[in-house]
């Protein structure tokens, strides 16, 4: 009985090996993150047209309904369209001019416009030792006056019943041309680089 019990304690049902370790877990896969719409992007709106005359420099366009003076060391940076009224550039036009209905163009000395003159009734342009950069035309009934110590770089067209006179001392970089029923002088001493038509005479 004694032997018995002996081996029963010593044996126990067991076959005495060593557990095996748990395999590790399978990792998760991987998750994609949740798509992000972007943000609505406000398209960019053009600044409005400055409608008065301007005292400093000004960035962008004036629309003007009434005379107007760009003074001296003032910069307008773009073009300037006035109705019914007289614009005089004494300081910086970086743009074209146009002037429509009644009214003119006057481009004093120091005066400098960087693009083209257009007057489309029966107002001047004229350019009194002021520089142009563009051309100059006038389709109405309205004269083209360079006089002494003025610069036009491009051309000078009148369309209408205008007339074009070109003073001695002048720089004209491109053509002359009066296509209306106007007369058109040009100074013996004026500096044309271009061709003078439409009955210009050379005086």
């Amino acid at each position: 009985m004694a032997v018995a019990l002996t081996l029963a304690a010593c044996g126990g049902g067991d076959d005495g090996g060593t557990a095996e370790p748990a395999p590790p877990p399978e990792p998760a896969p991987p998750v994609a993150p949740e798509p992000v719409e972007p943000e609505p992007v406000e398209p960019l709106t053009p600044p409005e047209p400055v409608t008065d005359c301007p005292t400093q420099d000004v960035a962008g366009d004036l629309d003007l309904s009434e005379s107007c003076t760009v003074p001296t060391n003032v910069l307008v940076d773009g073009r300037i369209s006035i109705e019914n009224g007289a614009l005089t550039v004494i300081g910086t036009v970086n743009g074209s001019v146009r002037q429509i209905g009644d009214g003119g163009v006057l481009i004093r000395a120091r005066g400098v416009v960087t693009g083209n003159v257009t007057e489309e009734n029966s107002g001047a342009v004229r350019v009194e030792g002021g520089t142009v950069s563009g051309d100059i035309t006038e389709s109405g009934k309205g004269p083209v006056l360079v006089e002494s110590g003025s610069r036009v770089e491009g051309s000078i067209a009148e369309d209408g019943r205008g007339n074009v006179r070109i003073r001695e001392g002048t720089e004209i970089g491109g053509d002359i041309a009066e296509g209306g029923r106007g007369n058109c002088d040009i100074s013996q001493g004026a500096n044309v680089t271009g061709t003078a038509t439409g009955g210009c005479d050379l005086r």
